[in-house]
């Protein structure tokens, strides 16, 4: 079982994350890691603190590369681009990165500082944004709110194979938004 080359962090997230898209986060095991990499379960140990620290390190992947995505996609852009631009990237980096898509949710039940940066740079990025929208103060936090919800909730729906009747999703999506982004220029209070 001796390992072909030095076994990386990189090299255990990259095994990982394959396992995560294919299979799930709760198909993540030391065991199953460490035997796609070809080593003993112990070896893992020089590189993750256990299950809980690999799972530490998904959570920091995948709220880092979700905000560099959003980031990106927001550049040079204002108002209901941006919002489109930013909404399109969340919905992208799910539908591409399954496994580190859910290792997102862990973000708020973890311990880690680097995590919660990360986290924090998302939320940042989308009050930035929103506050480029005719919103009262008070509101904009709800805004934000809605915005994640929405995304996460069809981010959730679609991969759990919710949107049987055959009509686009994309289509449903974009209606979505265009629904949610009307409600925020519009902003008057129900």
């Amino acid at each position: 079982m001796a390992p072909k080359h030095r076994i990386t962090l990189k090299d255990i997230l990259n095994i990982s994350i394959d396992i995560a898209d294919k299979n799930g986060l709760s198909d993540i095991t030391l065991a199953n890691v460490s035997k796609r990499l070809g080593i003993r379960s112990p070896s893992l140990y020089n590189h993750i603190n256990g299950l809980s620290g690999l799972k530490i390190e998904l959570a920091y992947q995948g709220t880092k590369g979700l905000y560099d995505e959003m980031a990106g996609a927001a550049i040079g852009k204002t108002g209901k681009d941006a919002i489109y631009s930013i909404s399109y990237a969340y919905i992208g980096f799910a539908r591409n990165n399954p496994g580190l898509y859910e290792a997102i949710s862990l973000a708020v039940k973890v311990d880690s500082a680097k995590v919660q940066d990360q986290a924090d740079k998302i939320l940042k990025l989308m009050i930035t944004l929103l506050k480029t929208f005719p919103l009262p103060e008070e509101l904009l936090i709800h805004h934000v709110r809605m915005l994640r919800a929405f995304l996460h909730g069809f981010v959730t729906i679609e991969r759990d194979g919710g949107f049987g009747i055959p009509l686009d999703i994309n289509e449903s999506l974009q209606i979505g938004l265009d629904t949610i982004i009307t409600g925020m220029l519009g902003n008057e209070k129900i």
